[in-house]
């Protein structure tokens, strides 16, 4: 059994060309009390 400690946390990064997802990411993420979103960029022009 696991049990929740305050000290845990994940902490992301969004990067994405499309505002509609990095919005709904960083909501869906920040209803999390586990993670934090870093921040976000922009991204065109990139394949991976």
């Amino acid at each position: 059994m696991s049990t929740y400690n305050d000290t845990t946390s994940i902490t992301v990064f969004i990067a994405d060309d499309h505002a509609v997802v990095r919005d709904g990411l960083r909501l869906l993420l920040e209803s999390q009390i586990d993670i934090k979103v870093a921040g976000e960029m922009l991204l065109t022009g990139v394949r991976l």
